[in-house]
């Protein structure tokens, strides 16, 4: 009897630890999945034939691994999806390219090729960038794929990135943002040319001219000859033109998201202060300025109505004219707000890139990249950033900061005092006046 009870008794104890290391697994496997994912989503064709040529096709193999290289050896997971998932058709299939080789005798990633996910899959969220790779197959089944366009969508509006390559742009055809624009329209975009299109003897089996279609899209197209790595980046989208490109369309869409991860982390880490892009990092830049009052009398929340009506500007600041929006009527800035003005003489293009209205005791936030296209003498890039912080005794915290590159960065930095420096003074205080309605 003794013997019998003591068996029971360890068989409960070895059931109980059993129960309780299940436990801890499940605890941190839960753990790990709340942990922010460094992961990357891949789209490939699935159409395996060029049109009524019947010859095979599918997804080119380098544009694949190249990007795939790269961005897996900074760390990031990739995950393969397809428009009809399963197993992928694949073109370019060349071993002596050792990346190549790499990729396809890694199992996890073979395995993943082989059993793609399907669109409605697919959690968005999940993922920091969205890359369309190339190959002849994506001209019949990427631009029409809705469901892909909103995963793409949802990424991008989510601060992620978007890249593709050759023929991949053709996934950005039909991409349209949650305030109607497509998701190209007035960003410099790059992708196979019809000059090479022509010269592979495909210009009459493809369904539509890549290039073409972008440029009715409002694509501000550019190209180099044949067979040229070329890249462009623009507002977050990456783009190349050709399978020569995908490597360095690999390290252009990892450079974004290192900049990304840059300013989340300053964003933890800081309180109350602007959040840099790694780029525009004050004292890494050609000039910077800092303008901050403290105002009585006035909410964060009254400041916050003067700085997003950009018709209201030019009623407190006199060195602004010339708004024009791109991507909706105006006057209202939202984040990726796509706008110009003339400052300085400057007729500078800019995209809102934070917007934080505010809320919940928190400082708000907006901040728009800027930039005033021309040669290396005229030529300029900016960050421009606001805070505003509601502080005890109702008063409020306005801060406005600014760094630029360029020529004509570096010579307003040399005169004494900073032109921009007393603009932005002029700026701040005509906010503030507005704000009081004293405007």
């Amino acid at each position: 009897m003794k013997k019998s009870l003591l068996k029971s008794i360890s068989i409960a104890l070895t059931l109980i630890a059993y129960l309780l290391s299940c436990t801890m697994s499940l605890y941190a496997q839960n753990i790990n999945s709340m942990k922010t994912p460094k992961k990357i989503l891949f789209v490939v064709t699935s159409h395996d034939k060029k049109g009524a040529t019947g010859q095979p096709t599918g997804f080119f193999l380098s544009e694949v691994t190249h990007p795939w290289k790269v961005l897996h050896d900074a760390g990031y997971e990739i995950d393969f999806v397809s428009p009809q998932g399963g197993k992928a058709p694949v073109d370019g299939f060349n071993l002596k390219d050792e990346i190549n080789k790499e990729f396809w005798d890694n199992t996890e990633y073979h395995a993943k090729i082989e059993h793609m996910m399907k669109p409605s899959e697919v959690n968005p969220a999940a993922y920091s960038a969205i890359f369309y790779a190339g190959g002849h197959g994506t001209m019949w089944d990427f631009a029409d794929n809705a469901d892909l366009a909103v995963i793409a969508a949802k990424i991008y509006e989510n601060q992620g990135v978007i890249g593709a390559v050759c023929h991949g742009p053709s996934g950005l055809i039909n991409i349209k943002l949650s305030n109607g624009n497509y998701l190209i329209e007035g960003k410099r975009i790059n992708a196979f040319t019809n000059e090479e299109e022509n010269a592979v003897g495909l210009s009459n089996v493809v369904p539509y001219s890549l290039e073409d279609k972008l440029k009715e899209r409002g694509a501000k197209f550019e190209k180099s000859a044949q067979w040229q790595v070329h890249v462009a980046v623009d507002q977050r989208v990456v783009t190349g033109q050709n399978p020569q490109s995908a490597h360095k369309v690999g390290e252009a869409i990892l450079s974004l998201l290192n900049e990304r991860n840059l300013s989340t982390n300053i964003n933890n880490d800081m309180n109350a202060s602007i959040h840099w892009p790694e780029r525009f990092m004050p004292g890494k830049t050609d000039n910077y300025v800092s303008n901050e009052i403290i105002v009585s009398g006035i909410t964060a929340e009254e400041v916050w109505k003067y700085i997003v009506n950009t018709s209201a500007w030019p009623k407190y600041y006199s060195n602004v004219s010339d708004i024009h929006f791109y991507n909706s009527p105006g006057p209202e800035l939202f984040l990726n707000a796509h706008f110009k003005f003339t400052t300085f003489t400057f007729l500078v293009e800019a995209e809102v890139t934070e917007f934080v209205p505010p809320a919940d005791g928190k400082p708000a936030r907006i901040a728009w990249h800027g930039w005033a296209e021309g040669d290396a003498e005229t030529a300029l890039d900016v960050h421009h950033a606001w805070l505003f912080e509601n502080l005890p005794g109702n008063r409020v915290r306005i801060l406005t900061q600014e760094t630029q590159i360029g020529k004509p960065a570096q010579d307003m930095a040399k005169a004494k005092p900073n032109p921009m420096l007393n603009a932005h003074q002029e700026w701040i205080e005509g906010l503030a006046r507005a704000a009081q309605g004293q405007i």
